[in-house]
């Protein structure tokens, strides 16, 4: 893992206060994003996918990934942060779209259901 984003550090957008402002510090400016969060505690990319179930409880298929030279996770929830979720995902898919000459596969993980 090489940049972490979560919301906990994205303080609120200054124009209406409600919004998370994920480009703190500029992170986004540029591919692979600037992590604002301390990657010493997080789970490496196969550990973190072994908790991650596709709609049918299966097991993420990683065949492919190893042809990518990224892999970016996106855990958003709709039914919590609906505005929030949308920025993010936008955020982070114009950011994928810088790493010009690389491939990056983008996993997106609704948790919507995680806290039930």
């Amino acid at each position: 893992m090489i940049s972490f984003h979560t919301n906990c550090y994205a303080s609120a957008g200054l124009q209406d206060n409600r919004d998370f402002k994920w480009d703190q510090q500029n992170a986004f400016a540029s591919f692979v994003p600037k992590t604002v969060v301390p990657l010493d505690s997080i789970l490496p990319l196969f550990r973190h996918l072994s908790f991650i179930r596709t709609f049918d409880n299966k097991s993420i298929d990683t065949t492919g990934f190893s042809r990518c030279d990224y892999t970016v996770i996106i855990h958003w929830g709709e039914k919590i942060w609906p505005k929030e979720s949308k920025n993010l995902i936008k955020i982070v898919t114009d950011n994928a779209n810088l790493a010009l000459n690389k491939k990056v596969n983008i996993l997106y993980v609704n948790s919507d259901d995680a806290f039930q």
